[in-house]
């Protein structure tokens, strides 16, 4: 038995085995809901499977609409170990210029339909409902400005790519719109066959 087997035995002795956890995701919403009544914790489910789970105590967010700044941050990192996911967090700041927690999510995959998800629970949780082209988004340490009229954003991820960057994403459900909408022209199934088809007939090679 090689050492790194015997530290993977007592680990689980200790801490448990990580499958018999993910089975108590549900009492861990049911106790959450009951001890702070009006948190949201949703499970993300795809084909059947487990993806998610998304989390804001109501306390929180009670608290972050009652006195915080109206401005979030929002970021997302990797977790390493045998159930390697990736953790998407939200934190605003409070009048005492600190962090304050909002809320979080576990995912297995960092995607646009992931990040959507979570801000989609975010959007709704804050109440968070804002019109006009102009949005200021908060994010990896610094400020972005998104003009949903000119289809810019101060990080220019999305004027290089041509698809809403994850900061358009966030104003784009502000503004009670889809990101879809925001997609360059060149990606459009239209354009496609604009290209491709000539007279009817598809281009070979």
């Amino acid at each position: 038995m090689t050492a790194w087997t015997v530290k993977d035995v007592a680990l689980k002795k200790i801490h448990g085995n990580g499958n018999d956890q993910y089975k108590l995701l549900y009492k861990y919403r049911a106790e959450l809901m009951r001890t702070n009544s009006g948190t949201n914790v949703k499970f993300r489910w795809k084909r059947g499977k487990w993806k998610g789970i998304y989390v804001c105590l109501k306390a929180l967010k009670e608290a972050f609409k009652a006195g915080c700044r109206r401005i979030v941050c929002i970021d997302g990192c990797f977790l390493k170990g045998p159930y390697p996911r990736k953790l998407f967090s939200v934190v605003g700041i409070d009048s005492n210029d600190c962090i304050f927690s909002i809320a979080y999510a576990l995912v297995d995959t960092k995607s646009t339909a992931t990040w959507t998800w979570f801000i989609e629970n975010l959007i709704e949780d804050l109440e968070m409902h804002y019109r006009g082209p102009r949005v200021q988004v908060a994010g990896m340490g610094t400020q972005f400005i998104i003009d949903l009229n000119d289809r810019t954003s101060t990080c220019r991820a999305w004027k290089l790519s041509g698809l809403p960057c994850i900061h358009t994403i966030v104003a784009t459900y502000q503004n009670n719109e889809e990101p879809e909408s925001y997609v360059d022209e060149c990606y459009h199934v239209s354009t496609y066959q604009r290209v491709l088809w000539r007279d009817g007939q598809k281009l070979k090679n």
